[in-house]
């Protein structure tokens, strides 16, 4: 049986100038994809494996590392089959983007503003994928306040240090976020039934409600606020190390922005945005146009006691909110400064052995993010070499030259050797898909076994109460009739002493009677 790998067919829109296109757009790369049929299925099922996928799968698998059910095993093959001369391509350049920033530095530069957002999310599954995502963040704070001018627009352009740093903490502080507002969203959501708890008497027809809105909104927040402030330890350590690189970078430029610019990026860049679109950090809450209003005021309240600033006359209507501001700005300070204050003994970083399903998810779709960098920089390939040769870098334009035009490999005896070892590669593909259908097929026969047991164990708990209940039943019934039975002989026992007190004579006391003398005499 062999497997035919199959190329996509190209899109008919070609992409725009500048813009990396994706694997479906690019009719010259060399990506490909396997369909294998799955057997015991009746021939009718396939599945897209790809080869590295399945091997990085088979090796987690050996290890006993990996715990997936079929839909996690579904999204990993999901993955696309690059052709040997493309691996190589995309292994030296993995390489070199890796361990010489130079060339993100090179990427960047060719790539236009709306392009960032993907950009730093191709680059961040590359880098988190082989653990060296820190650098990459580090990187990402040294350009931005190298380029920064004006403190007042520190991290608040649609740069891509901005990008790279929502992009990574969207990834990693999701758990954090979801625990932090989902109480929010549903307290609003029931106060908000009526209407949005508006403060300013302009956008009410009843102004006459501006101080309840105003007491209740003011509850709300400082619960929120009381919560935020004890959540310190469960805020990833991960997003600790980023806060706190970036404060010891800014300390250096601009000191007076030491304590703010954390707040400011906590707030501005990562709280309140979840806050008001919680859909893009996977939090499941329905936003009407009145929770909408609230939230927004919420955020207002929450990003002036950030920067430690209260409300003036051009919003006059949250200057009643100044005396929360004040309340709890020492409060704020300390929050700030637990969250810029990362674990000193390395406990942020999670070894290689301990890293979690999702994590092997993401790692199957590295090379397609990669192919998306190496064809940005293919495209782009004279601006590339132009930004190396302004940086000095002449070293790393040789490598990247010859990650472009690789070498012709000699013609030797162990060339024959290497196309065996690439012919077998279909065999060993076949193999490994035959092994996932058998361990699919016996985790399904397991889970019927294990259904089947429930369903036993659930039967045998109804009897058990069905007999205790009978029991119980039996025993309350039993005990009236002993009761009853008991009742009834002292009833006939009391009857009969009484009847024989009362047939007993009567004792007279002193002597006895004399005795009737017969009578002697003629009858008469």
């Amino acid at each position: 049986m062999s497997i035919l790998p199959t190329r996509r067919a190209p899109d008919s829109a070609a992409p725009s100038k500048g813009v990396a296109p994706s694997s479906e757009q690019r009719p010259g790369k060399k990506g490909v994809r396997a369909s294998v049929p799955v057997q015991g299925c009746g021939g009718k099922e396939k599945m897209s494996l790809g080869a590295n996928t399945l091997r990085n799968f088979a090796k987690l698998r050996a290890r006993k590392t990996c715990k997936m059910d079929e839909h996690d095993l579904e999204s990993v093959c999901e993955g696309r089959v690059f052709d040997p001369e493309r691996l190589e391509k995309l292994s030296a350049f993995s390489k070199l983007l890796l361990y010489n920033l130079d060339v993100v530095h090179a990427l960047v530069e060719v790539s236009s503003a709306d392009m960032f957002k993907a950009l730093a999310a191709d680059l961040i599954l590359v880098f988190k994928a082989n653990r060296v995502e820190q650098s990459l963040i580090h990187w990402a704070l040294v350009r931005e306040v190298k380029r920064t001018a004006d403190h007042a627009t520190l991290f608040r352009s649609n740069s891509i240090a901005t990008c790279l740093l929502s992009q990574y903490f969207r990834e990693r502080g999701t758990s954090y976020m979801r625990r932090m507002l989902e109480p929010v969203f549903e307290k609003v959501a029931l106060a908000c039934d009526h209407g949005p708890l508006e403060v300013d008497p302009n956008r009410l027809p009843a102004p006459s409600r501006v101080e309840c809105n105003r007491n209740l909104l003011l509850e709300m927040i400082q619960q929120f606020l009381h919560s935020l402030f004890s959540s310190s330890a469960a805020f990833p350590s991960t997003l600790k190390i980023v806060l706190q690189n970036m404060q010891k970078l800014v300390k250096l430029t601009f000191p007076e922005l030491e304590f703010e610019i954390v707040g400011g990026f906590f707030f501005l860049r990562f709280l309140c945005p979840a806050l008001i679109g919680p859909k893009s950090y996977g939090i499941d809450a329905k936003i009407t146009p009145h929770m909408q209003r609230t939230l927004i005021l919420f955020s207002k309240v929450l990003q002036n006691l950030s920067n430690c600033v209260p409300f003036g006359m051009k919003e006059d209507y949250m200057i009643d909110f100044n005396i929360l501001i004040e309340e709890n700005e020492i409060r704020m300070k300390e929050f700030l400064g637990s969250l810029a204050n990362a674990p000193s003994d390395g406990s942020y970083f999670v070894s290689r052995g301990q890293k979690g399903d999702t994590e092997v998810i993401q790692v199957a779709h590295k090379n397609e993010a990669l192919d998306r960098l190496l064809a940005l920089a293919e495209e782009n390939e004279a601006q590339v070499f132009e930004v190396l040769k302004e940086s000095k870098e002449a070293e790393v334009s040789k490598q990247l030259r010859e990650v472009f035009y690789p070498p012709a490999p000699a013609r030797s005896a162990s060339h024959s050797k290497v196309n065996e070892a690439f012919a077998s590669e279909e065999d060993q593909l076949l193999c490994i898909t035959q092994l996932l259908v058998s361990e699919r097929e016996q985790r399904r026969a397991l889970q019927e076994e294990l259904d089947h047991a429930h369903l036993l164990l659930r039967e045998e708990r109804d009897m058990r109460q069905e007999l205790q209940a009978m029991l119980v039943h039996l025993s309350e019934e039993m005990e009236s009739q002993i009761r009853h039975r008991v009742t009834e002989a002292l009833e006939r026992h009391e009857i009969r002493r009484s009847s024989l007190e009362s047939a007993e004579p009567v004792r007279r006391e002193g002597p006895p009677l004399p005795r009737a003398q017969k009578r002697v005499g003629p009858p008469h």
